[in-house]
């Protein structure tokens, strides 16, 4: 997640001191501000959970709140809500970690799991350590009366303190820097899960490590495809079965698409694969179409919208891992070339893109947000659209502090605003705005 306590990040630098507290106080100041579209008005659904960090729904529309600290509030139609999963004593939410995603599965009614993503801590002494760490994709179920189960561990099963080198039989997410770990889970139709992590490297500095985002046998910057037992699919496209026979615990056969440094929020893309906000280093801020066995270059590649294979990064390209001899450039002209986004911004001193929901139509909105993407960005405390048409660029919002854009049972834009402690609703004005179901 974009937040550091001790500091607000640059690419590879430092902007300033400042704690976390001292942060997210700066951005609750602006809580009565934000500014929206014209046609639109902000509805504030929940207030005061303490550094929400991901929303959902269930079938019957009450809400599922994660927090950065390792809980999930279940929050009523009626507007009460109560804490249903408390993982803090082993949920590590130093700098940018902590628990960065949850999902309702898409057969909650019949099945009752709730799906979640976070840094995982092995000392309940020392839940802000800055040491590597590993990620854990975790199950629980709820049950009729709110209570839940124990969690199950379904990636990153791996016990060690960090990760080891990459291996195919190493079911380990790496959290070796404050950032680049993992962020969003999503629950398709189908019953698969889908998973991203970023490269887990240390943000501020040129680490070698990143160049494992192209290394198949490990999850780090990679959006992973799995079963609900967090195996791979078959037909996954990255490595080929041994024998005749195919091995879906393999890590090869759990990737969907490699080589990103930073997904930390991606959703479905209608006609099949994804739509992902890659964070940026030193130049850009990426939106990419994700597709099946794709690779998106980082870190030889940084940005590059328009160009057939995207620009070559300045700091990494003379690395050999780039331009030596069967490096990442040498593949230019092949299938397994990199794949440029749809999309990239500068983002100056700092910026962080949070990829959303490309819009569908109806729920009141003009007929002219059809088809478009909404992306936001947390230090720029904005929300845009883009056109995959036209690939024009329009505000929609400012003044937020958006990281996590979802679309409610309602059809409506929602964003989770972290410093403010709100999760905001876009509300398109009467008279489309009457007789809407708010899924308070």
């Amino acid at each position: 997640m974009p937040l550091p306590p001790q500091y607000v990040p640059v690419r590879g630098a430092r902007l300033c001191a400042l704690s976390t507290a001292a942060f997210l106080a700066l951005l609750g100041s602006t809580a009565d501000a934000v500014s929206v579209r014209s046609g639109f008005a902000v509805r504030n659904l929940v207030t005061g959970i303490r550094q929400a960090t991901s929303v959902d729904w269930g079938p019957d529309g009450r809400m599922f709140v994660g927090t950065k600290l390792g809980e999930v509030y279940l929050v009523d139609l009626d507007g009460s809500r109560r804490r249903i999963v408390d993982l803090r004593s082993h949920v590590n939410s130093y700098s940018d970690r902590g628990l960065e995603g949850i999902a309702v599965d898409s057969d909650f009614a019949s099945n009752h799991y709730l799906w979640i993503v976070y840094v995982y801590e092995p000392n309940s002494n020392r839940l802000k350590s800055t040491g590597p760490k590993t990620s854990r994709l975790v199950r629980v179920t709820v049950h009729p009366d709110d209570t839940t189960s124990g969690q199950t561990i379904v990636l990153g099963k791996s016990k060690k303190g960090r990760c080891p080198k990459p291996d195919n039989h190493s079911d380990c997410i790496p959290a070796d820097g404050p950032s680049h770990m993992v962020g969003t889970v999503r629950s398709a139709s189908d019953g698969t899960l889908w998973v991203g992590s970023g490269d887990g490297s240390d943000f501020a500095n040129l680490d070698p490590v990143s160049i494992r985002a192209h290394d198949e046998r490990t999850y780090a910057g990679k959006i992973m495809h799995i079963d609900r037992s967090g195996h791979g699919l078959p037909g996954h496209p990255f490595c080929r079965p041994h024998g005749g026979s195919d091995d879906l615990t393999r890590v090869c056969s759990k990737l969907y698409a490699k080589g990103l440094r930073n997904p930390y929020r991606f959703d479905f893309r209608p006609g099949g694969g994804l739509i992902a906000g890659d964070v940026g280093w030193r130049t850009k801020e990426e939106l990419d179409f994700v597709a099946k066995g794709r690779d998106y270059g980082w870190p030889c590649y940084e940005g590059g919208a328009g160009t057939r294979y995207g620009a070559k990064e300045p700091t990494w390209r003379h690395k050999r891992a780039c331009d030596g001899s069967g490096g990442m450039y040498s593949l230019e002209g092949t299938a397994r070339h990199a794949r440029p986004p749809v999309l990239d911004y500068s983002h100056g001193q700092t910026a962080a893109i949070i990829g959303g929901p490309r819009f569908p139509g109806g729920a009141g909105y003009p007929g002219s947000y059809k088809g478009k993407v909404f992306f936001g960005d947390f230090p720029h405390g904005t929300v845009k659209t883009f056109d995959p048409a036209t690939h024009k660029v329009r505000s929609f919002a400012s003044d937020v502090g958006v990281v996590d854009l979802e679309l409610a049972p309602n059809g409506h834009l929602v964003a989770v605003d972290i410093g403010a402690e709100q999760i905001r609703e876009f509300v398109p004005k009467a008279p489309a705005a009457t007789g809407l179901v708010t899924g308070r």
